[in-house]
């Protein structure tokens, strides 16, 4: 069960945080091609209100936080895989409870840590996410089978 929640909370955050990064960079191409696109042909008056226009749509970029959640996202992205990586060796030692209970607590405190995951993304990924975790079950019966 912890195996499939990190496969899926891995991939979804890794697509929050293309989210979040295509918003970044959204809202950075819209000011520069207002700035060019209108500088040449603006009064004083009218560019001190565009300046300040600009200046407002900043603070609120800033303000929700567009990159620290971009951050984040990647951190929980990279904090999963590294359990999961956890969980496979597990799975090779037969599960022992002392590293199941570790890795159960790290992923535990990876998620609480991580922002929520950009609306509709499982929505829009759902078919990919159960079929990933499908072929995460074939091999590792697999493994299992192949180290019998």
């Amino acid at each position: 069960m912890l195996e499939e929640s990190a496969i899926y909370s891995q991939e979804l955050h890794r697509i929050s945080a293309s989210v979040m990064f295509l918003m970044l960079i959204f809202f950075a191409l819209v000011a520069i091609l207002i700035a060019i696109c209108t500088t040449p042909y603006v009064a004083r008056t009218t560019a001190l209100a565009i300046v300040r226009i600009f200046l407002a749509v900043l603070a609120f970029v800033l303000s929700s936080d567009v990159l620290g959640a971009w951050q984040a996202h990647l951190s929980a992205a990279r904090d999963i895989e590294k359990i999961r990586l956890r969980l496979m060796t597990a799975d090779r030692a037969g599960y022992p409870m002392s590293d199941v209970l570790l890795a159960m607590t790290d992923y535990n405190a990876a998620i609480e840590g991580a922002p929520e995951i950009v609306p509709y993304v499982y929505q829009a990924r759902r078919q990919q996410l159960d079929q990933r975790w499908r072929d995460y079950q074939n091999d590792r019966t697999n493994d299992r089978a192949n180290r019998q």
